[in-house]
């Protein structure tokens, strides 16, 4: 979370922003002193982004008072995956679009991501949709919901540690 100003004090001192960490998707706790990233600079925007191609997330940050900062994420585990569009009929990065994949023992187990222009104010987040996968190494079938209508059905096999790009045509031509 970036404040855009000085919010509060912590231990290590005060701090504009905060991390906070998923607890197993039950709650989320403040973890910004144990992950090191306690900043005292006033951050208005955040990106979040696999900067290095790795398979994590990193966080690019922009204070108003200081430097650019690349939060580089070294502590991978797990698979991930991730979609990009090239949409010919709707908006070009299928800004709006909706992408659901199915895996696990029998496709039992999804997750769902909207593609969206901003993280938050004066934030922008790459326009994919990124996949933690954790133990399973391939998704079995892609959903895809266009922000235009309709729906498009893909089924995999997708292996985990890859982007894989979509595109729709236009095929009035």
């Amino acid at each position: 979370v970036v404040a855009g100003s000085w919010f509060r004090a912590t231990p290590s001192g005060t701090t504009a922003n905060f991390f906070f960490h998923n607890e197993a998707g039950k709650t989320f706790s403040d973890q910004t002193d144990t992950f090191g990233l306690q900043n005292i600079m006033i951050v208005s925007a955040y990106t979040i982004v696999d900067f290095d191609r790795d398979g994590d997330l990193d966080f690019v940050t922009n204070s108003i008072n200081g430097p650019l900062w690349l939060l580089r994420n070294n502590a991978q585990s797990g698979n991930s995956i991730a979609f990009r569009l090239h949409d010919e009929l709707g908006n070009r990065d299928g800004i709006g679009t909706k992408f659901i994949i199915h895996y696990g023992p029998d496709g039992q187990r999804h997750q769902m991501r909207e593609l969206k222009a901003s993280g938050g104010y004066l934030s922008f987040d790459e326009p994919s949709a990124h996949f933690g996968l954790g133990e399973y190494d391939q998704v079995d079938r892609l959903e895809i919901h266009w922000s235009t209508g309709g729906r498009t059905d893909i089924p995999g096999t997708f292996a985990a540690g890859h982007v894989y790009s979509v595109h729709r045509s236009d095929t009035s031509d």
